[in-house]
């Protein structure tokens, strides 16, 4: 691991699978068991993950996606940022971002929201899909904004996992929170996607 994603302490890469939904599953299971409590699913589509992992949250589920899916999962139909700009975020305890492209706009909306108290443990299960925007060196601007670099970066593609673990170390700082676990998958070759488990605890 480079230096600067050191930064985030404690950092464990998880054996990747044969497939990328093995690793998702894997991730959402590491975060369901260190946190528990109820989960917010901000891009459920079809329920995926709720039927593999979610289903069994102490707390309760519920989801979001643009998209209507028939099911018997408690979920919203609507564009996650405006479901996020306008909920209650304080009973839910594991936050699932995982949507096309960047997560990090969603969770610089949760991270202004979601207050965590002392002690409290807060989960975040996030898809770093920048990979293909990163290779033509622009970056999201909420990854930029996170991350302190600059929108315009040559050779961003070369510090995904940098500029991911920057971000989350910004995230944690932001919610007055230190990171107690943090797990990654990667598909390498592609899309170059990146998962990440976090679990972060409140500080006083």
């Amino acid at each position: 691991m480079s230096k600067m994603g050191e930064r985030v302490a404690g950092m464990v890469k998880v054996n990747n699978h044969d497939a990328s939904l093995a690793d998702k599953i894997d991730l959402r299971n590491r975060v369901l068991d260190a946190v528990g409590g109820r989960v917010l699913d901000c891009f459920a589509g079809d329920g995926v993950m709720h039927a593999a992992v979610w289903h069994r949250a102490p707390g309760g589920y519920e989801g979001c996606d643009i998209k209507y899916y028939p099911s018997d999962r408690l979920a919203f139909v609507i564009d996650a940022r405006r479901m996020l700009r306008n909920i209650d975020l304080a009973p839910f305890s594991i936050f699932d971002v995982d949507c096309y492209g960047s997560p990090w706009e969603p969770v610089i909306i949760i991270a202004a929201r979601r207050r965590v108290a002392p002690g409290e443990r807060i989960g975040f299960v996030l898809t770093e899909g920048s990979g293909m925007k990163l290779k033509f060196g622009a970056l999201p601007g909420a990854l930029s904004t996170l991350s302190g670099a600059k929108a315009l970066l040559p050779g961003a593609n070369r510090a995904g996992k940098e500029l991911a673990t920057r971000a989350i170390a910004a995230l944690a700082k932001r919610m007055r929170c230190t990171i107690e676990h943090i797990w990654m998958a990667e598909r390498a070759k592609g899309t170059a996607m990146l998962y990440f488990g976090v679990v972060m605890v409140g500080i006083e």
